[in-house]
């Protein structure tokens, strides 16, 4: 993948972070479903009561052969819509006040009438046939009873108003009939018209409904509809894992950690040779070459494969000098690098290893040699490469006496052999370390050590963001291999790591990721 690009979240690091960021997903579900639970349950208990009213014209008596099913639809929308404004007018809350009693005395939290219009269940229709009046109250019994109120007093007033109508109309045929006193009008049609009209007015008064018939009265409810404590919690629940995901994103995406050698392999571009576990305390106690003291462990095992992957990367002779490097003090590199040469000498390839780190030698440490001598030394002219370099032996971890010289034309005979490791440590302390390793006479040295018989030769450097040393000794040398320690690098260091990398001319072979937690490597590797 090219640098800085993104091909996306895959299912493997979405998994990933859903496990690393599980307590706080869950945790934030968990907290608003609480909430959410103890909140609801805080709240009055409301109850809703619905009474449905039927649009349905009052059939005629004064002609009860005519034809009563046909409605007219539109006059039938006008009459439904104008009923859910008339409902919640003025005119009908004095009704449902003089029949249920004095407004003051209803239960006034979270009171609320609400009137819709609907069409018939399961039809097509658009128009709409019948309304529906809902009252919501902490009181189950007044919800019911008022619901049932307005919708009776709608009916009664629909009526009340019918019969006026049709009293006002006979009112005025009973004023014509009486004007009509002579025998000749009463004899008339006109009269007898008049007559038929009056009588229908009269019974239509009598029959009047409103147009609208109270068909489901409202119950008395047995359940609120809220609050509903379970319902809030598994919604907020619900909702919590949405949130909660998209703060483990956040966290994530702030986040500069590197969790894994996939990262450290696309940040900085390079393959890994190898994936080094976390060494036990309890191992390093007994000292840290863990490849001796631990031979069957897992750091073992694991720089073994290391051991074998150098000799596929270093492409035999064609890099001889291996330079082993950090961005970071402390990420282990000079455990690594000490115990790399050994488990190559165990194999039976010949090893020098030089301590360039002229700052912060550790390699002396490691090995138990002395540093009275040593690349310092060797460049300021007061020894020889030869006697610089000392002997060790892995099998025993102790020194031996030898000379380099000697030692490279002996072979194993009788079961004894040569050393097979030789290291140069770092050698007293100079006061300008920076421009001794840039030095010609750094690089002479390692030529020195390349003409010498030898499988590689491996260099511990400085740490390469903390000082300019590491850049002057890569000068020097075949390739780089690099060493990341999970624990202590980050995204940004390695970004920064690469940038620099990009700008020397040595080729960079791969990475060594140290301290990576995965299943079978459940701690970090040591800082030391």
């Amino acid at each position: 993948m090219a640098h800085g690009e993104s091909s996306g979240i895959s299912v493997r690091d979405f998994v990933a972070l859903l496990r690393r960021h599980l307590w706080l997903i869950v945790a934030i579900a968990v907290l608003a479903a609480a909430g959410a639970y103890f909140y609801s349950s805080s709240k009055t208990p409301m109850y809703a009561a619905s009474a449905q009213l039927l649009y349905q014209p009052a059939i005629d008596p004064t002609n009860p052969g005519a034809a009563q099913g046909y409605v007219d639809p539109n006059a039938q929308q006008l009459r439904v819509e104008a009923a859910t404004t008339v409902i919640m007018g003025p005119d009908i809350a004095k009704r449902v006040e003089a029949a249920a009693g004095p407004s003051s005395e209803w239960p006034s939290y979270g009171m609320e009438a609400t009137v819709s219009s609907s069409a018939p269940s399961g039809s097509s229709s658009s128009y709409s046939t019948g309304v529906t009046v809902s009252v919501s109250s902490p009181s189950a019994e007044w919800a019911a009873k008022l619901a049932n109120a307005y919708a009776s007093e709608f009916i009664s007033w629909g009526a009340d108003g019918q019969r006026k109508a049709y009293t006002d109309a006979a009112t005025l045929v009973e004023a014509q009939l009486k004007d009509m006193t002579t025998p000749e009008e009463r004899a008339s049609s006109e009269y007898v018209i008049l007559q038929d009209r009056l009588r229908t007015l009269e019974v239509r008064a009598a029959t009047a409904t409103g147009d609208f018939t109270l068909v489901v009265p409202a119950t008395v409810p047995t359940q609120p509809y809220a609050p509903r404590p379970k319902n809030s919690a598994v919604l907020a629940f619900a909702v919590g894992l949405i949130v909660g995901l998209g703060a483990a994103f956040l966290r994530e995406k702030l986040d500069t950690k590197v969790r894994s050698y996939r990262e450290v392999s696309e940040l900085l571009g390079l393959s890994v040779v190898g994936r080094i576990p976390t060494i036990p305390k309890e191992t390093l106690a007994k000292g840290p070459l863990v490849t001796v003291s631990d031979g069957d462990g897992p750091a073992a095992n694991a720089l073994r494969r290391v051991r074998t992957n150098l000799d596929f990367v270093s492409m035999g002779a064609e890099h001889r000098s291996l330079m082993i490097a950090s961005a970071l003090p402390g990420e282990g590199k000079s455990v690594t690098i000490a115990n790399l040469a050994v488990s190559l000498a165990l194999s039976g390839k010949r090893v020098f290893l030089v301590d360039a780190d002229l700052r912060r030698p550790q390699v002396h440490h490691l090995l138990g040699l002395r540093n009275v001598a040593g690349v310092s030394s060797v460049i300021a002219g007061k020894t020889t490469l030869e006697k610089a370099l000392q002997a060790f032996e892995p099998r025993t971890m102790l020194p031996v006496v030898g000379s380099v010289r000697a030692s490279s034309a002996t072979t194993v005979d009788g079961g004894e052999s040569s050393p097979r490791l030789w290291a140069l440590t770092a050698g007293p302390t100079p006061p300008n370390p920076g421009e001794m390793v840039a030095s010609e006479r750094f690089a002479k040295l390692l030529a020195e050590l390349s003409a010498m018989s030898h499988d590689y030769l491996l260099i511990d450097s400085p740490a390469f963001l903390s000082i300019g040393d590491a850049s002057a000794v890569a000068a020097s040398v075949d390739g780089i291999v690099l060493v990341v320690n999970l624990k202590l690098t980050r995204r940004p260091v390695l970004e920064e790591f690469r940038e620099l990398l990009e700008l020397l001319p040595t080729r960079k072979l791969g990475v060594i990721v140290v301290g990576e937690k995965s299943e079978d490597r459940h701690q970090y590797y040591s800082d030391r």
